[in-house]
Formats: C-alpha cells, sequence, structure tokens
C-alpha cells in the first residue's frame, strides 16, 4: 500500500483529503506545514507527497524537498486554488477539488515514478551485464593463451 503525505494548513481541506485517499485504499500521513512535512518525508516510506505550494511555506518545503538528495525523488502533486508559479510539480489539482481528478492525478504521478525506477534499474542491469560479458571475454582470453603452458607444465610433472 502506498503511503501519501498530505501537506495542508486547513483542517477541514485535510481531512477532506485523506478521507478521500483512504477511501481509495492509500495509507495517509497528513502535516500542517512543511516542518512536520519534512520530517515525516525523512522518517517514513511515502511515496507521494500532496501539498499547497501557496499553503504556509509550501514553496519553501519543495525547494528543501528538491535540495536533499534522499527526498528529491518523491513525486509530488499540488493541490491549490492559486496558481503553482515557482513550483515546479509534474500535476497541479485545483482546488475545491473532486475525488476523481486527484486520484487520477496521484496514481499517475505514482505510475510514472515507478516507469522511472523500473527503467534506472534495468539500465543498472544492462551496464552489470554488460561488464560480466568483458570479464568472460578477458578470462576467456586469458584462458585460450595460458592452455598451452599449462599442458606442457603438466607434462613436464607427469614425468
Amino acid at each position: 500500500m502506498d503511503s501519501i503525505l498530505v501537506v495542508e494548513g486547513d483542517d477541514e481541506t485535510r481531512d477532506a483529503v485523506r478521507a478521500v485517499l483512504e477511501d481509495a485504499g492509500f495509507a495517509v500521513h497528513t502535516a500542517r506545514d512543511g516542518s512536520e512535512a519534512l520530517a515525516l518525508l525523512r522518517s517514513e516510506r511515502i511515496a507521494l507527497m500532496l501539498f499547497d505550494p501557496a499553503g504556509i511555506n509550501g514553496r519553501e518545503l519543495r525547494r528543501r524537498q528538491l535540495e536533499d538528495e534522499a527526498l528529491a525523488a518523491i513525486p509530488v502533486v499540488a493541490l491549490t486554488s492559486e496558481p503553482a508559479a515557482g513550483v515546479d510539480p509534474v500535476m497541479v489539482v485545483r482546488k475545491p477539488f473532486e475525488g476523481d481528478p486527484l486520484l487520477h492525478a496521484i496514481r499517475a504521478e505514482l505510475d510514472a515514478a515507478a516507469a522511472a525506477r523500473h527503467r534506472s534499474l534495468l539500465a543498472a542491469v544492462s551496464g552489470v551485464r554488460k561488464q560480466m560479458e568483458k570479464t568472460i571475454n578477458d578470462l576467456e582470453s586469458v584462458r585460450r593463451t595460458s592452455a598451452p603452458e599449462i599442458k606442457r607444465s603438466e607434462i613436464k610433472r607427469r614425468r
């Protein structure tokens, strides 16, 4: 089950978002501000952060998230009533929100993040495979050039 962090200063909005996400089967963590959010991002396995960039220190939260290598890859969705200028979330859901568009945006971001992780793993595996093939070829080359000498030494030992 994916864990979503909802960062929202307004209690009613935060509770409504939590209810929609829990009904959809997500585990939900909530924070009232950027400080609480950063603490949760560092202590919990968060799959996605939903936040209001126009809210209490939302832009600062995003800036600090992107500066932290361990947190930068966590995808975000902005939930805002104002334009999200100056913030680079991939997806923006406008307040007041409806459940379906919000869930669609969250699932799209989670899918995109999973695809990026898979591409990264495939690239790493491909690199390891190429290195292993090179090592095998090198060993085979050494075996071919050393084989006659080994046979001669074996013959000398037998006499």
